[in-house]
């Protein structure tokens, strides 16, 4: 069996807790048998690297490393980095990505981000005026914006205040207790994107509202209930095992240079 070591996106610097990271990494070491790079190993006592989004720092690593790289990529890093992502593409033998739209645009092996789903526990709905949720990185809050309104109650669960909704700072011990203070959870579309936001609203019992269609439609509470149940049918195929399996099948593979070819 391949041992493995996943080089980490938070290895580039970023200290705020991602979403990537724990569904990428932090979640899926276990079942890959992988270990967590800290910057203390030793690089060579291990034949398979999986960069998680890790690029930047993650370049001299994979210059150095002889054996099979995977490099994962999670958003659309090539246009804020160009060169630096084209390098880490080059130096890797197989590119993974959390979304169909990423797979199709880098010829990628497409992953979708999947959950522990014994951290998660539905919420018993209740029949009452919804409160609104969003979560995730400040930095993001832009994509959501336009569907929150001052004359709804809204949750803002983020690392800080965003101007608007009643803010939670997000923490690893509560974020998900929080989200269940909502009923509806906010989560447009974006471009690139995956949607690891609604499955952990679905893993949690949660509807999720991409427009303001949906939210017109879960303002009633029979429909919250109906949208509930039919996504907590659907999640079990959101289970992080999936991944390691679809990760496994890749390193099986090595002797096959290229994308998703």
């Amino acid at each position: 069996m391949s041992k493995i070591l996943i080089v980490p996106f938070s290895y580039d610097g970023y200290l705020f807790n991602s979403g990537s990271e724990r569904l990428r990494c932090t979640w899926l070491a276990p079942y890959l048998k992988a270990d967590i790079y800290d910057g203390s190993q030793e690089i060579d006592n291990y034949d398979t690297l999986i960069f998680q989004k890790c690029f930047m720092k993650g370049r001299e690593i994979a210059r150095n490393f002889k054996g099979f790289k995977i490099f994962d990529v999670c958003d659309p890093d090539w246009l804020f980095r160009p060169q630096e992502f084209k390098e880490m593409m080059d130096l890797c033998d197989v590119i993974t990505a959390s979304s169909e739209e990423l797979a199709k645009e880098l010829d990628a092996y497409y992953i979708p981000d999947r959950l522990e789903l014994e951290y998660f526990e539905p919420k018993k709905l209740e029949d009452r005026k919804p409160w609104f949720v969003w979560f995730g990185y400040s930095g993001n809050f832009q994509h959501v914006r336009h569907l929150i309104s001052e004359y709804d109650p809204t949750l803002i669960i983020s690392d800080q205040p965003v101007g608007i909704g009643r803010f939670i700072k997000w923490g690893e011990e509560t974020w998900l207790n929080d989200i269940k203070k909502g009923d509806i959870v906010l989560n447009p579309k974006v471009k690139y994107k995956s949607d690891n936001k609604t499955i952990t609203a679905w893993a949690l019992g949660l509807p999720v509202a991409k427009n303001e269609e949906d939210i017109k439609r879960f303002r009633d509470y029979k429909e919250r209930i109906k949208e509930s149940e039919k996504n907590l049918k659907a999640i079990e195929q959101f289970n992080i095992k999936y991944s390691a399996e679809q990760f496994y099948e890749i390193i099986k593979d090595k002797n096959r240079k290229g994308t998703s070819k």
